[in-house]
């Protein structure tokens, strides 16, 4: 779709688009009500961007933390303590928390231990539409959701489309990673860790054609190709 088409699109659709802003919010407020202490997890990308400026805008104070992998996210986003100033000088307080593995099987256990900190919820800009897996996630779990052990799962965007979020991207001047440019905000997904196996081949090819050094010290940092 072309940008000219989905501003078209978007431009029609006004009342939808605030209703939607409007029930995001509302579900900030409610997770904040249900758990104080949650946290909001900020990667970088077109949808936290998106979850972030909502719940900015929703009154939300709380932790806004970001995952920082040793070795592997300077490598895939040269340019992402650029976005975090961005954010920072529009007053956004963030929390950089590193973690460092050495082999890429580990799991999402080590990942989210990390970023946890002893909060009891987070809120996240996890879609259904990003992928079949995560809208399997959504439609089983819903969009608040608590685990077992207490934990709370917040997910405010649940059913925004991929145009929902690149509209208000632009709408918004959202500062968002480089490697958006080269697919666009509709069909690009950024992570700040190399990808899980299934989709690890597409998104290295990538890395390698837009930044051939970060390919290569992602292939010295593993011990071969990744």
């Amino acid at each position: 779709m072309s940008l000219a088409v989905a501003g078209a699109m978007a431009a029609g659709n006004r009342p939808r688009v605030r209703e939607m802003e409007t029930a995001a919010m509302d579900a900030v407020r409610r997770a904040v009500r249900l758990c104080p202490s949650v946290f909001l997890a900020f990667s970088l990308g077109k949808d936290s961007a998106v979850m972030l400026d909502l719940a900015l805008r929703a009154g939300y104070d709380g932790p806004v933390r970001v995952l920082a992998w040793e070795g592997e996210t300077d490598a895939l986003h040269s340019d992402w303590r650029d976005v975090l100033a961005a954010w920072e000088a529009r007053g956004v307080r963030t929390e950089v928390v590193t973690a460092r593995r050495d082999s890429l099987v580990t799991g999402d256990t080590e990942r989210w231990d990390a970023l946890w900190g002893g909060a009891e919820g987070v809120l996240m800009g996890l879609r259904a539409d990003e992928s079949r897996g995560r809208r399997m996630t959504l439609r089983t779990h819903g969009t608040e959701y608590r685990a077992k052990n207490g934990a709370w799962r917040f997910c405010p965007l649940a059913w925004w489309k991929n145009g929902d979020v690149a509209d208000y991207v632009r709408r918004n001047g959202l500062p968002t990673l480089r490697a958006y440019e080269a697919h666009g905000l509709e069909d690009s997904r950024t992570a700040l860790r190399v990808p899980r196996e299934g989709v690890r081949g597409e998104a290295m090819n990538d890395l390698r054609g837009r930044d051939p050094a970060g390919y290569r010290a992602l292939c010295l940092r593993f011990g071969g190709t990744v």
